[in-house]
């Protein structure tokens, strides 16, 4: 069977619409594998609120595949002018479908951070995500303060910004920083 340039081109474009959807699908599975509920959410309610946040999002926003600079491309959101929706809790960088979802889903997710356990059997976790509630295990000032940087800049914060300084002098004068041994 010999197909006509247009007939060719039909075919191309919805093999193209039918690839642009699994790869839209994964990037939303794989961010609602990322949330945490609330415990009072069971799993069936959970997974009708994350498919109407996404029918949601889907609906307001266009997505959109762009360069991510390191040789293969990232999802992004447009709204009705075109114009990428950037974070601005990230550094202006383009929203993620993980953000989105989370944006929308806000009322339900657990926000709580996990403390971590101690003794014989440990949970893992991230030990680079620094609480700002951890300042009061710290037992001197460099520890303080190094826990005081990481936090900073965990919120976006560059350390050349004059505000970085004034906020890691407002913590320290909070926590009474100045007052526990330099080492």
């Amino acid at each position: 069977m010999i197909l006509t340039k247009s007939a060719w081109d039909t075919e191309k474009t919805e093999f193209d619409n039918k690839f642009n959807k699994v790869q839209v699908d994964h990037e939303f599975n794989a961010a609602s594998k990322a949330l945490r509920f609330k415990k009072e959410y069971p799993a069936s309610i959970q997974t009708t609120l994350i498919k109407s946040a996404r029918e949601t999002i889907t609906s307001k926003y266009q997505t959109d595949w762009i360069d991510d600079g390191k040789g293969g491309k990232v999802m992004v959101f447009r709204d009705n002018n075109g114009v990428i929706q950037n974070n601005p809790e990230s550094k202006l960088n383009p929203f993620t479908a993980e953000e989105m979802l989370s944006a929308n889903l806000k009322d339900v997710l657990d926000s709580g951070k996990q403390q971590k356990g101690g003794g014989q059997n440990p949970k893992p976790g991230n030990d680079d995500i620094v609480d700002i509630a951890e300042l009061g295990a710290a037992t001197t000032q460099t520890q303080a303060d190094d826990l005081i940087v990481k936090h900073l800049l965990q919120k976006g914060m560059l350390r050349t910004d004059p505000e970085f300084a004034r906020e890691q002098a407002k913590i320290r004068e909070q926590y009474k920083i100045s007052e526990k041994p330099i080492r």
